[in-house]
């Protein structure tokens, strides 16, 4: 019976130790933006910048979004989303559905820019592009 404990113990504190393993691989984080001073978007040659009365809820939205670390996820780029801070402009690239900076995707529950923007989904496709020669 002792040997049995024993084992359940062990059990329980090998399954607690995979728990916290698996909980932190490409786990969820919370770093947060500040209010920069104007958020534009840049589709292609165009920029496109958000009224400055919407800054404040753009980035409660943003900051709120699911954050995660992860590598080599297919990534077609639409269009650069910016911060413009005091100095310096933090860019943000986006597939429509999915934002990056470095190894940080970040996953709205609805695409800010349809919302911020009022650009009917779909329509940065069709803006003008410029064609690159290999």
């Amino acid at each position: 019976m002792k040997k049995l404990f024993q084992n359940i113990k062990l059990i329980s504190v090998l399954f607690l130790a995979l728990c916290s393993i698996y909980c932190s691989c490409g786990k969820n984080y919370t770093k947060t933006e500040s209010l920069p001073k104007s958020v534009s978007i840049l589709v292609k040659d165009r920029k496109l910048k958000l009224q400055d009365s919407l800054i404040d809820r753009f980035m409660t939205d943003f900051n709120n979004v699911e954050k995660v670390n992860k590598q080599d996820l297919p990534f077609p780029v639409l269009f650069e989303l910016q911060l413009e801070y005091e100095g310096h402009t933090k860019t943000y690239i986006s597939s429509g559905g999915i934002y990056t900076i470095d190894s940080t995707y970040i996953k709205p529950k609805t695409d800010l820019v349809y919302k911020y923007w009022n650009i009917e989904e779909g329509q940065i496709l069709m803006l003008p592009q410029e064609v690159k020669k290999p």
